[in-house]
Order: C-alpha cells, then sequence, then structure tokens
C-alpha cells in the first residue's frame, strides 16, 4: 500500500527551482503509482496541496508546485477536495505569474476531465467572463507607458491598401497589454478537451460568437489560441447532426478567415483547426457542404512560404481530397479564383507570392475549358504582381505569365506587347533567380507564337549579348579607393573629400526571417513601371540574362539553328575578365553550355567548340570555387557527349597546354 508519512516530495515542490519542482512531483507519481490512496494518507495529501496553492503569501513557485501536484492527485481526489481546489481557480486566474495561470489552465483540463460536463458548468462563469473583461486593453499599461498613448491612437497608415512597415508603438499596441486574455482561452481549451463529448451541451452560439471575437483580436497570439480553443471544440466526439447544421458554417468562415491571416503562426493554428473541422465530420460526405468555403484557402497554402504551414497544408490536401484535388477546384473554380485574386493583393509579400503560384498551378492542372471564362482576370491581377515590390512575387508572377501563354495563346495575344517589356524587364534584374525564370517565361512565349515573335526575341538578344563588353570595371564603383597595387594585401584611400562606396550607401535593408523586406504590391499601370527597390540593370546582367534565354530557345526545334549561330557572341562575352562579377557570368555560361550542347546536337556543336575551350579552362583556375565546380562538370559532360578521346584531341589540337588540367579532371 503507498504511503505518504514522509511526504520527501514536499521540500521539493517548494522548491525556487523548476528541476527540482519536477524531481518532486515525479517522487509523487511514484507515490500514487499503485492507483489507489488509503483515506488517511489520501487526506493528508490533499491537505499539503490546498496549503500550498491557497497560501496568500507563499512564494509563486510553492503555488507552482502545489498546482502540478493538485493536476496529478485530482482523480483519485474526493469530491470535498476538488470542490476546494475549484473555489481557487478565479483568484489563481488572475495571478500575475504567467506560469500559475498557464498550471490553473491544466488543473481545470483534469478537473474537467474527472468531473465531466458539471465540473464546467461550475467554472464556466468564470472563463468565459475572464475572457470577455479582458478583451478590452489594460489601461494599467498604457499608465505605465505614457509616451505611447498618443501613439497607440493612431491607426497605422495605409498605402496601396497595405500598412507600413510597423513602429515600436504600433508593435506594442498588438502585443501588449491584454492582461490575461491568452491564458484565460487556453484554460477553456484545456477544459473543452477534458469533457470530451459531454462538451456538446455548452456549444452555443454565445459561446462561438465569443471565441470568434478572439479570432478577430489585433493580437495575434490571441488569435492562434483562439483557433486551438475551436480545434478543440470541432473534434469532440459524437457531436449530434443538429449542432453542425446549426453552427459549423459560421465555423467554416471563420476558419477560412485564419488561414488567411498574415501571420504564419496564425495560419498554422487555422490550419490545424481546419483539419480537425473536416476529420471529424460524419458522415465524410458532409465535407462537400464546406468545400466552397474552405477549398481556395486550403489549395493556396500548399504554397505558403513558412515550411510548417506548407507541409501541414500539403498533408491535409491529399488526408480531405484523396484523389480528387483537380476535380475539386475545377468544380469550384469560381470560388478558388476570387480567393487567389484576394490574396494576391494581400499586404503580405509571402502571401501574394504564393497566389501567383497557385495561379500558376491552375494553367498547368485544371481542364482548360474550365479555366478559359476567368482567363483575363488571372492575367489582369498577374500583370499586377509583376510590378510588385518584391522579387520572389515578380519571379512568381513572371513563370505564372509564361505559363499562360503556354496553355492560352489566343487569350493572351492583347497582352503580349505588354508581357514582352515585363518579360525583359525581369531578364536584367538583378536577382538572378529572377532572370532565369524571365528566360523560362520567354521560351514559353517563343514556343505559343513561333515565328510570329522569334524575330523580337533573338534581336533583342543579338543587342544584349556584347554589353558584357561595356561593364565598367570594380575601381570604377569605388573612386575613393587608390588604383595602385596594395601594399601588404592593404589598398588605400585616395586622399581628399571621401566618396561613399555606392556599393553599401542608401541600399534597401532587409529584415531577419523574411526573404524580402516589407515591399509594398503595385496597381496595374504602364508596363515600364518599375518597382522603386528595382536596381538599375549592369550590362553584364542584361548579357547573362541573354545566355539563360539562348538555353531555352536551343531546345526548341524552330529556333535551334538561330540560337546555334549566337553562340560565338557568347564565347565573346566570357573571355571579358575586366570586372568583378565576370565570376557570375562565366559561371552562368559553363552551366548553360552543356544544355545547349545537347539541345543543338553533336554536330552543330562541335563547329563552336573551341571558341569556348578558353574560358572553360580558364575557369578550372579561377579563384572562385563555384567557377571551378562549374568548369569540371562542364568539361565532363561534353566529354560524355562527344567522347573523351574526341574532346582530348580537340583541346590538343588546341593548346596542348591545357591536356594536362584535362586529363586531371576527366
Amino acid at each position: 500500500m503507498a504511503t505518504v508519512e514522509e511526504p520527501d516530495w514536499l521540500p521539493l515542490l517548494r522548491s525556487k527551482k523548476k528541476l527540482e519542482r519536477e524531481k518532486g512531483l515525479a517522487q509523487l507519481k511514484a507515490v500514487l503509482g499503485g492507483g489507489s490512496l488509503e483515506e488517511g494518507e489520501r487526506r493528508r495529501l490533499e491537505t499539503c496541496v490546498l496549503d500550498l496553492v491557497s497560501s496568500l503569501t507563499s512564494p509563486w513557485e510553492e503555488k507552482h508546485g502545489g498546482l502540478m501536484a493538485g493536476a496529478l492527485i485530482v482523480p483519485l481526489a474526493s469530491e470535498g477536495f476538488r470542490e476546494k481546489i475549484k473555489g481557487e481557480v478565479p483568484l489563481l486566474m488572475e495571478n500575475e505569474e504567467l506560469r500559475i495561470r498557464l498550471a490553473t489552465g491544466e488543473l481545470i483540463g483534469q478537473l474537467c476531465q474527472s468531473g465531466g460536463a458539471l465540473a464546467y458548468h461550475d467554472l464556466e462563469p468564470y472563463l468565459l467572463s475572464g475572457i470577455r473583461d479582458n478583451l478590452e486593453r489594460d489601461s494599467s499599461v498604457l499608465t505605465e507607458n505614457p509616451e505611447l498613448t498618443d501613439e497607440l491612437g493612431q491607426s497605422p497608415s495605409k498605402e496601396d491598401e497595405r500598412p507600413s512597415s510597423p513602429s515600436a508603438a504600433q508593435i506594442f499596441h498588438d502585443t501588449a497589454g491584454w492582461r490575461h486574455l491568452e491564458t484565460y482561452m487556453a484554460a477553456l481549451q484545456r477544459s473543452v478537451v477534458g469533457c470530451g463529448s459531454e462538451f456538446e451541451p455548452f456549444i452555443t452560439s454565445d459561446l462561438l460568437h465569443l471565441i470568434f471575437d478572439t479570432l478577430k483580436h489585433t493580437n495575434r497570439f490571441v488569435r492562434e489560441t483562439g483557433f486551438k480553443v475551436l480545434a478543440a471544440i470541432v473534434k469532440c466526439p459524437n457531436l449530434s447532426p443538429a449542432t453542425m447544421e446549426t453552427h459549423w458554417h459560421s465555423v467554416a468562415k471563420h476558419l477560412t478567415e485564419g488561414l488567411a491571416d498574415n501571420w504564419s503562426q496564425v495560419r498554422m493554428s487555422a490550419s490545424v483547426a481546419t483539419r480537425e473541422f473536416l476529420t471529424h465530420l460524419q458522415p465524410h460526405e458532409k465535407r462537400a457542404d464546406y468545400f466552397p468555403t474552405l477549398l481556395p484557402a486550403m489549395c493556396l497554402n500548399r504554397y505558403y512560404v513558412a515550411e510548417g504551414v506548407r507541409l501541414y497544408s500539403q498533408e491535409t490536401w491529399q488526408l480531405v481530397t484523396e484523389t480528387k484535388g483537380v476535380q475539386l477546384v475545377e468544380q469550384h473554380i469560381s470560388e478558388v479564383v476570387e480567393f487567389y485574386i484576394s490574396q494576391s493583393r494581400a499586404a503580405n509579400h509571402a502571401v501574394r507570392e504564393a497566389a501567383c503560384t497557385c495561379i500558376a498551378e491552375l494553367g498547368n492542372k485544371v481542364p482548360r475549358d474550365s479555366l478559359r471564362p476567368f482567363i483575363a482576370k488571372l492575367v489582369d491581377v498577374l500583370l499586377e504582381c509583376f510590378r510588385d515590390d518584391s522579387w520572389p512575387v515578380r519571379d512568381a508572377a513572371c513563370l505564372a505569365c509564361g505559363n499562360f501563354v503556354a496553355c492560352f495563346p489566343e487569350e493572351c495575344r492583347p497582352y503580349l506587347d505588354e508581357l514582352f517589356s515585363l518579360f525583359f524587364l525581369n531578364l536584367e534584374d538583378s536577382i538572378p533567380s529572377v532572370r532565369q525564370g524571365a528566360a523560362v517565361a520567354i521560351g514559353n512565349v517563343v514556343k505559343a507564337y513561333g515565328s510570329e515573335v522569334e524575330e523580337r526575341v533573338f534581336t533583342a538578344v543579338k543587342e544584349r549579348l556584347p554589353l558584357a563588353a561595356s561593364q565598367p570595371a570594380a575601381a570604377e564603383a569605388h573612386p575613393s579607393i587608390d588604383p595602385a597595387p596594395a601594399v601588404f594585401g592593404v589598398v588605400r584611400k585616395i586622399q581628399g573629400p571621401i566618396v561613399p562606396d555606392s556599393t553599401h550607401t542608401d541600399q534597401q535593408m532587409y529584415s531577419c526571417g523574411s526573404l524580402a523586406p516589407k515591399m509594398k504590391r503595385r496597381g496595374s499601370g504602364d508596363g515600364a513601371e518599375v518597382s522603386a527597390f528595382h536596381k538599375p540593370a549592369e550590362p553584364w546582367e542584361k548579357s547573362e540574362g541573354c545566355v539563360h534565354l539562348l538555353a531555352e530557345l536551343s531546345q526548341q526545334r524552330s529556333c535551334a539553328d538561330k540560337a546555334a549561330s549566337l553562340l560565338p557572341m557568347v564565347a565573346e562575352a566570357a573571355r571579358h575578365k575586366h570586372y568583378s562579377q565576370h565570376h557570375n557570368f562565366l559561371e552562368t555560361v559553363l552551366k548553360q553550355l552543356p544544355v545547349m550542347a545537347k539541345a543543338l546536337g553533336k554536330r552543330p556543336f562541335k563547329r563552336h567548340l573551341e571558341l569556348f575551350l578558353d574560358p572553360i579552362f580558364y575557369g578550372l583556375t579561377c579563384e572562385s570555387a563555384l567557377v571551378r565546380v562549374a568548369s569540371s562538370d562542364c568539361l565532363s559532360q561534353l566529354c560524355q557527349l562527344l567522347g573523351r578521346v574526341i574532346m582530348r584531341g580537340r583541346v590538343e589540337q588546341h593548346d596542348p597546354q591545357y591536356l594536362e588540367s584535362f586529363d586531371r579532371t576527366v
């Protein structure tokens, strides 16, 4: 029989150290391991716990230890103990120490699990009134921070339908001064889980409207906890059809709003609640009633930038739609399109990027006749995103436009001139992946329209490829540095007025934890309009974009001869080494050369092979590790294509000094 004659765990539960309190809890678990206690032992144990919890003068650590112990013994405790400790809940939930309030929430969950609906009925007034009372800001926080009072009353400035970067005051406004609202919500969640199927009578319009208010709260942590409460409610077992029919459509509407929240942790919480909502519907055929509301947001979050949200949403999509995802999107195409368009205008650049990616997916997967009525709307919104301040959004919009042109050439024909100007703007963007995406998009345009646009594209390539030769040398970008050789590896500044280094002056600053700064979207307008953060294109960037484009064009049979005729211009551009970025340009050439060689075929490519041998072997000894790897890979792939013996013979014929490097590499 278990005994508590010498409760060694009691001093440990009173300790100020968390580790010792946890040791005391473990010892108490061992004491209770038998599952039953004698009456006298149980009373002494209950008395010890109540003394720890109810003391008004003891440190918070003692209360914390008592609450952990109380949650542990509730299943074995007497009804009198439960009533007494239940009476301590209102005071404990208002304790200033967060850990006390959280431990009280765990205790409430255990009381509801043991006492069921009766226990929750007694606690409900305290929990719901606590949530209502804390929905409004605690004015004492403003009293303690008077310098922020005026700023907190101001609304964030708006421009282009989105707030500017938040000030310190606005951040304070969203995160502080809500007292115990979040912990009351967490306690309610534990109550719902504890009651299980017995909670159904308490699922009323009043309760749900109160939870819905928290889902619209300005504090993101409150919204996150609100969706956790909603998840606990929708997965209550054995809910009646009447309850679901009465309330579940309102629940689905608010879940959709959470799936489109600006904060990733809120989206994640809403995603969990949505999965619980759909998987607990009985029978499963009832899911179809809520698909028009939930399906568009679920579909978009499969491409959301936050990895946790993205992967979880992909799993939910497979779980809920099984193998019928495309058919369901086609069935609800109108709702899906409208949601994608709304999300393409969201304040969060990551959401706009996901919307563009999803629009591109529609063109690839949805039957064309179903999507055709919406093409004009979708292309218009992609053109808006093409001018976005955020480069990932511009890149996604560019790829989506190229995809739409390939799938719907006739519907996109009226937009062709505007698209070309934007495609070529991206082809010279300062971000390498944006240039590569533009090349893919232009390749799709040429594939769709053929000879109608080929001349226009190749003319632009011929104009841009030689521009690398006019790229200014690095020394011209640093006029304050003496161009003379460095002494002991240290360069000397020119005496006189200091000229700021343009590379690090007045440049955009990026926030940690974000792929791009808090940038604005831009509305429709002249195709020449560009982002305020768009860096003017360097000559070498224009040439490098054309190398990517030639690699795309060389894979189209109708363009192969023209692409092959421009290889000498590519080789000539790769020979220029007078500027600091020539390593980047050469790396691109070396990566794309095998692609072009395979697409053009052995015979057409061998005519131009010797033009590239000097750049390839220069790359093998280059100071840049990336270029060395690209050169080695390029040489190996060309040997596989042409044959090692033939390749070695060409190298020997061109320059026998390269043979040593060739034999060492291949």
